[in-house]
């Protein structure tokens, strides 16, 4: 799920990419030209907006703002405004209706709870629709045995070993077909992109990957994706699957090269 945030704030930008990628499933994007709104709600429907009060006047003379309020309206996108409003903008309010504003000075915890709801009110449980997937694939996978055909013997759970779907790797086991992972048999909960950037460290297991080829895999088509938001994924990472993650063992850094796993 994404969030859109339009401002040019490197705080706003932390501040918005600090909930939203502790929040699983969830990511931020930033653009700080207004022309390209319409091109980001058009390609790519976020959850969530925020603008930046002070780009408020730029984005609503916008040339392609009608079919930008249609999508809004069709769509029913929830756009909220976040810092300080810019004088004599009541005519340029009455263009857009907010869900809410949030002021300066922000209130963080208020900016963190309406988060949660606004998120939790959209979506059924992030772990709930995870669930329901495996069942689903793990029923497509197991179709009634017609008679007359002989199978191979299924390998018990404790007995896992590399196939298409499951590759071991020193203490580590990575499910595919699920897209999770176990470290000593305990099952981490990873979203789409976290699995995406563990399983491409694992296949270079043993090697230094660098930051522009996982920009790659796990931001494909995306080019607004730096090295920070790369960083802050194996942040994340890291406090999933390190025993102290301020002390990293198995996702380390290769200083001036890049990240390698060393399970």
């Amino acid at each position: 799920m994404r969030i859109l945030l339009i401002s040019d704030s490197d705080y706003l930008l932390g501040l918005f990419k600090g909930y939203c990628l502790n929040a699983r499933d969830y990511e931020v994007n930033a653009i700080d030209d207004c022309n390209n709104f319409y091109r980001e709600i058009n390609l790519n429907l976020p959850l969530l907006v925020f603008i930046d009060m002070a780009h408020l006047p730029q984005l609503l003379n916008t040339t392609e703002w009608p079919e930008s309020q249609r999508i809004i309206k069709e769509k029913h996108l929830i756009i909220c405004g976040i810092g300080k409003q810019p004088i004599n903008n009541k005519d340029t309010q009455s263009k857009l209706t907010l869900k809410k504003t949030f002021p300066e000075p922000f209130n963080e915890d208020e900016i963190l709870t309406f988060l949660r709801e606004t998120l939790a009110g959209n979506n059924i449980s992030i772990n709930e629709r995870r669930n329901a997937q495996r069942r689903n694939r793990v029923e497509r996978r197991s179709p009634l045995t017609p008679m007359h055909t002989s199978h191979p013997p299924v390998t018990p759970p404790n007995e896992q070993h590399n196939s298409k779907e499951n590759i071991r790797i020193g203490s580590l086991l990575i499910n595919h077909s699920h897209q999770m992972i176990t470290i000593n048999n305990t099952p981490i909960d990873l979203s789409l992109k976290e699995f995406k950037i563990f399983n491409y460290l694992a296949e270079n297991s043993g090697s230094a990957v660098k930051a522009e080829d996982i920009i790659k895999i796990a931001w494909t088509g995306y080019t607004r994706a730096t090295k920070a938001d790369v960083h802050q994924y194996i942040h994340m990472l890291r406090k999933k699957i390190e025993v102290d993650p301020s002390n990293p063992k198995i996702l380390i850094t290769i200083k001036g090269v890049g990240y390698e796993l060393c399970p």
